[in-house]
């Protein structure tokens, strides 16, 4: 993340803003293989958020940068004073730019990234379906879990680093659990690409590009 240089009047503000910040009603349902969750989309989140964000003299922008890594959202909280704070996000990597496939990682990511910043939730807890029994059945549905499967794809292509990847691997771990066996055999030969290609010398790299 990054700051301005002073963050008092900010760091002030917000503390009185998530002092009145209720979590956005979830009125959105996600199918995921054998289970359902409900959940807010991005504009349950402003409409929820933006009024007293607002009444504490907090704004939100969000816009994308094109790297050489691929897109990447950037979310910003910005107080009257002048003060800010600021994260980014990976949307799709310079691999795959195509226009469909980001799409969806945008929207993702926009309620991801604010949610994070604001301190509020946007999904059910699933814990407890977890922890509960499950009925014998031949698995989640390929169909039901593309958008999912797409999802996590186009998150880890945008990871730039070993480390990134790593960090993704274990934030979505139970996720990619519960997808069907044959996304979950494509994510994790991709991932071995990834690590692959990440963890490559960039001598190598380049020698690649100029044949």
């Amino acid at each position: 993340m990054r700051y301005s240089e002073e963050i008092k009047d900010l760091a002030k503000a917000m503390a009185a803003a998530q002092s009145e910040l209720e979590n956005p009603p979830k009125e959105k349902t996600a199918k995921a293989g054998s289970y359902s969750y409900k959940y807010a989309d991005i504009a349950d989140v402003l409409n929820a958020a933006r009024p007293v964000l607002t009444k504490h003299g907090l704004a939100v922008f969000q816009t994308t940068s094109v790297r050489e890594s691929g897109l990447v959202l950037l979310t910003r909280i910005v107080h009257t004073s002048g003060q800010w704070v600021e994260g980014e996000y990976p949307v799709a990597s310079a691999r795959e730019m195509k226009h469909q496939d980001i799409g969806a990682a945008m929207t993702y990511a926009r309620r991801y990234a604010l949610t994070a910043m604001i301190g509020v939730a946007a999904e059910e807890d699933t814990d407890a379906h977890h922890s509960a029994p499950v009925r014998p059945s031949r698995g989640p549905s390929k169909a039901d879990s593309r958008p999912i499967y797409e999802r996590l794809q186009n998150t880890m292509r945008a990871c730039k680093t070993v480390e990134a990847l790593n960090e993704w691997s274990a934030r979505h771990n139970e996720e990619i659990a519960r997808l069907p066996e044959d996304w979950k055999a494509l994510l994790r030969k991709e991932w071995a690409e990834q690590r692959d290609f990440l963890d490559a010398p960039s001598g190598d790299s380049e020698t690649d590009a100029d044949q």
